[in-house]
């Protein structure tokens, strides 16, 4: 234990071996830390990168999507829903991603001026 924090302690009466609190009942060994060396979130788990199914599951998805019809001239495919790419990307949707602000030039030269 680090020789400032057991001083603390013992200056309010706690001895080696005792719990901590007022009915000394609470823990008696410190925490241990663990040093984090990555930059994982907490709780990542890096078993679900090497068992994750994401691939199959959106394969699986999309081929759902599409029918396969057989005819006498060969065979049509056809999708059964139109992808929305397209109105992902329209210029309407990524303005309004941005926030417009503008300040106006005599506030601007007022606060320079006072400063």
């Amino acid at each position: 234990m680090n020789d400032f924090a057991r001083k603390q302690l013992e200056k309010y009466g706690w001895k080696d071996g005792k719990g901590l609190g007022k009915k000394e009942n609470g823990i008696i060994q410190p925490i241990k830390t663990v040093i984090k060396n990555n930059t994982h979130g907490i709780g990542h788990d890096n078993s679900n990168i090497l068992t994750s199914r994401w691939w199959c599951d959106v394969f699986n998805k999309a081929a759902q999507q599409i029918s396969v019809v057989n005819t006498k001239t060969g065979v049509s495919v056809s999708s059964s829903k139109k992808t929305e790419e397209a109105a992902l990307i329209t210029p309407d949707r990524i303005s309004k991603q941005f926030v417009k602000w503008k300040v106006s030039e005599s506030k601007a030269e007022k606060n320079s001026k006072t400063r």
